[in-house]
């Protein structure tokens, strides 16, 4: 039977139009599969499966897109997941393993397998030879920079190197090996340049400095190529805020302040201080001008037995007793003393006077020691000008007043209710230029003493004014008689020469040779020893007896050169070496072996058992063990010396020393023992340096250890100043120091 075209047009189109596989898509819609649902426009395509699900009606077996079909599959691409790889394709690096063409073989090659190509490798054999790279050295310091000019060659081409390490390759002055300067580049190529860097060769340090006094605070320092500004190239101030304080300023005692940084630099003596003499502990100062007090003070020992040491003060042209009369006068200072204690001598607890007026009482004062053996110190003052004698006429023959420690009593003496009066042998003899304890020359158990006299003749007027000194041994019924002729001491000795007049320096310097017995120590600056006005000092071993000439003792040593006026001074030391045997200091005062004309110096002899034997006929350069002297010329250090305090109670003696033409205002200087060497007294050697108030005081006149006079344990310091002038012209006047700080 025919179908009508009609209606096999109507069933054609109705089998188009519909959708067998409910895929949503109809052969009308494009599906290619209407029997298989998974297949339609669109659907995912499952590559390599030899299926068309998106009905595209292109090749599924073509993964990468390059056109050709995986070779699995039939197809000619060798690598079906690298669209670069396909039949045909461009392969021309040589460094390249991958079969691009699909031919089978590759220009790669890596013979030694050291993972470089071998078009790449210089010896393709050797898996320790790669081809390098090379970096352009523009400024030929052998350092190349690594950019855009880097080249991979087997031989280096003309101005490259094989390193790219250089920071900046237009300067030969930059570069990993070259040191930092300043010159605005980054010279070791750290990142640092100039004084950023703190290995900057030449670059200054610079500190701040807020006080303005050319010292800056280190703990600010800064690196700088040059000056900053408010900066200064010196550090080491400890305080920066103050002015007054830096490693130039002078240090004071006893301020709490570190006023020249010593804790941080040194300057003349890191730990030196210096201290004006109104700004002592305590001090005493004259009632009126032209007193003198000041002339001569010493320690007293305990005189009122009540645990601390007392001080004598004398003033030789006072009038202590207020009646208009200078007689000159003494005065005795109990302790205890503390700090702060400052007035006249007016305060004193005991005023002794001369006689009369013009007596030059209190012109040397002394602790004698106990030279009658009841236990309490006993002192003396003299009265050089004295013109008294029981039975001659005399004029200023001298004396020496002696009162005993069981006598002192009241607030009020005079030279008449002395124990004992020694008076000089003839006119113009000065007896009382020296008056001093000597310890215990004979062993016996009583302490001695000395009276010098610089105008006396000898015992039979053949030496003018030869001088004289005169001990006395102490007994227990020394004071049994009140009126001493001088003549009648148990020891007379004269000075060897016309105007050497021994008397001035006489002192007691322990056992220096070890026999058990003190022995005794007489100087003058005046003897012609090795040249005029050498000065000698004279060594008289324990026990001395006899009567002679000073020449005649154990030993005698001079002033190296004229003018030197050695024994000026002289003082006992203790043992400072520590040998068991005592030594002692000699002054001269015109010495100027060390610093320059006229400084002065003070000598360290040291004790032993054959000392006489060794400075026998010596000089002092020949037999000093120490030596200090002074720091300029016309110094004079030396004219008052005293070694044997313990001011710092370290347990070995110090030393002071007065010079009064060290400064306008007079200067004492404290050392610190134990001494050795030679040193500059004011830059090495003092602990402490002392000025005067006031110009012309001519302080450190005397200068003396006063024992221990607060309870510390250690000695007090004394220093006088015969002109001070804060009273009145040439009044006079002494200070204390109990302790120092720096």
């Amino acid at each position: 039977m025919r179908i009508p075209s009609l209606l096999l047009c109507s069933i054609l189109l109705a089998a188009c139009n519909k959708d067998k596989d409910g895929d949503g898509f109809t052969k009308k819609d494009g599906d290619c599969n209407d029997d298989d649902a998974l297949i339609y426009p669109d659907a995912a395509e499952v590559l390599k499966d030899g299926v068309d699900q998106d009905c595209d009606g292109e090749d599924d077996i073509d993964a990468d897109g390059d056109g050709y079909g995986d070779v699995e599959y039939g197809g000619d691409d060798c690598d079906d997941d690298n669209e670069l790889a396909y039949p045909g394709a461009e392969e021309s690096d040589c460094t390249d393993p991958t079969d691009y063409n699909c031919d089978g073989s590759v220009g790669y090659a890596d013979v030694d397998e050291d993972g470089a190509a071998a078009c790449e490798d210089c010896d393709d054999t050797d898996p320790d030879i790669q081809i390098p790279t090379w970096y352009i050295d523009y400024d030929g310091d052998g350092y190349g920079y690594d950019g855009p000019y880097n080249t991979d060659t087997c031989e280096a081409p003309e101005g490259f190197v094989e390193n790219g390490d250089d920071c900046d390759d237009t300067s030969d002055q930059a570069n990993p090996d070259g040191v930092e300067v300043c010159d605005e580049l980054d010279n070791d190529c750290d990142g640092l340049v100039d004084a950023q860097d703190d290995d900057v060769l030449d670059a200054g340090t610079y500190f701040p400095d807020i006080d303005g006094d050319g010292f800056g605070d280190e703990t600010k320092a800064a690196l700088a190529c040059e000056g900053i500004s408010g900066y200064v190239d010196i550090g080491q101030d400890c305080n920066d805020a103050d002015e007054l304080v830096n490693p130039d300023a002078v240090e004071v005692c006893n301020d709490g302040i570190d006023n020249n940084c010593s804790e941080s630099s040194s300057g003349v003596a890191a730990d030196q201080c210096e201290l004006v003499l109104d700004s002592a502990d305590a001090y005493w100062l004259a009632v009126d001008a032209d007193d003198n007090v000041g002339i001569f003070l010493t320690g007293a020992g305990d005189l009122n037995s009540d645990g601390y040491d007392d001080l004598i003060i004398g003033g030789s042209r006072a009038d202590g007793d207020a009646d208009g009369e200078d007689e000159g006068a003494a005065w005795i200072v109990y302790g205890p003393i503390s700090s702060g204690t400052m007035g006249s001598v007016d305060d004193a607890d005991v005023v002794m006077v001369g006689n009369s007026s013009g007596d030059y009482f209190g012109y040397r004062v002394a602790n004698l020691g106990d030279i009658d053996g009841d236990l309490l110190p006993d002192v003396g003052a003299t009265a050089s000008l004295v013109s008294e004698h029981p039975t001659l006429t005399r004029n200023s023959n001298g004396a020496a007043y002696i009162f005993m420690g069981d006598n002192l009593s009241g607030s009020s003496m005079s030279a008449a209710d002395s124990d004992i009066w020694i008076y000089g042998d003839g006119n113009y003899d000065w007896l009382g230029a020296s008056l001093v304890g000597l310890g215990d020359l004979d062993d016996d158990g009583y302490d001695d003493f000395a009276v010098g006299s610089t105008g006396w003749d000898g015992p039979s007027n053949a030496t003018g004014q030869g001088g004289g000194v005169f001990i006395f041994y102490g007994s227990e019924d020394v004071a049994s008689s009140d009126s001493w002729d001088v003549t009648g001491a148990d020891v007379v000795l004269t000075g060897d020469e016309s105007n050497d007049r021994i008397g001035t320096s006489v002192a007691g310097v322990g056992d220096v040779n070890g026999d058990s017995y003190d022995d005794v120590l007489i100087g003058s600056k005046y003897v012609t020893g090795l040249a005029s006005n050498s000065g000698a000092v004279y060594l008289g071993l324990g026990p001395v007896s006899g009567d002679g000439t000073v020449g005649s003792l154990d030993a005698v040593f001079y002033g190296g050169a004229a003018d030197d006026q050695a024994g000026g001074a002289i003082s006992a030391a203790g043992d400072v070496n520590g040998d068991g045997y005592d030594d002692f200091y000699v002054s001269a005062t015109g010495d100027n072996t060390v610093g320059g004309s006229g400084t002065g110096s003070v000598f360290l002899v040291e004790g032993s058992a054959t000392l006489d034997a060794d400075v026998n006929g010596l000089d002092m350069d020949s037999v000093r063990a120490a030596q200090i002297y002074g720091s300029d010329s016309d110094d004079s250090i030396g004219g008052s010396i005293d070694g044997t305090g313990d001011f710092d109670g370290d347990g070995n003696n110090d030393l002071l020393i007065g010079a009064t033409g060290a400064s306008e205002q007079g200067t004492a200087y404290l050392i610190y023992g134990p001494i050795s060497g030679q040193v500059d007294v004011h830059r090495e050697a003092a602990r402490a340096v002392f000025y005067g108030s006031n110009v012309d005081d001519s302080a450190g006149s005397t200068v003396r250890f006063l024992g221990d006079m607060d309870g510390s344990g250690n000695s007090a310091i004394g220093i006088a100043a015969q002109d001070d002038n804060t009273v009145g012209t040439d009044a006079g006047g002494v200070y204390m120091m109990l302790s120092i700080g720096l």
